[in-house]
């Protein structure tokens, strides 16, 4: 019997990989508390992604609607939109990346931790 195929065609590669994460409309202290070198967890399985890379902050900004029904862009007061670089080794096929063997998906939301903050954002890149 033949219990398992192998595809040979799948070619499976080990490297590092950097993965964006995005949290949105938090408070300066949290910025703060991601520091590059850190270490990067999955906050439910514990599961290591990697290490904090780069750090970056924009001002938080929101569609509203004015008075007169229009949509325009605007920036929510003392908020911060924060993209977190997260560097650590990846496998990846035709198919699926694994990082800390979880799926990354571009668009994904994930809850994170580190040593100072706690986060739910979204996979960018």
């Amino acid at each position: 019997y033949k219990l398992v195929k192998v595809n040979p065609t799948v070619a499976v590669t080990n490297k590092q990989a950097v993965m964006r994460f995005e949290i949105t409309e938090v408070r300066d202290f949290t910025y703060n508390a991601i520091q590059p070198g850190e270490t990067v967890k999955d906050y439910d399985k514990n599961i290591v992604y990697g290490k904090v890379v780069k750090v970056e902050k924009t001002p938080a900004k929101r569609y509203v609607t004015t008075a007169d029904g229009r949509v325009v862009v605007a920036e929510v007061p003392d908020k911060l939109d924060v993209s977190i670089y997260i560097e650590g080794p990846a496998t990846s096929n035709n198919s699926i990346i694994l990082m800390g063997n979880n799926e990354i998906y571009v668009g994904a939301n994930l809850a994170l931790k580190g040593q100072k903050f706690t986060a739910r954002g979204t996979v960018l890149e």
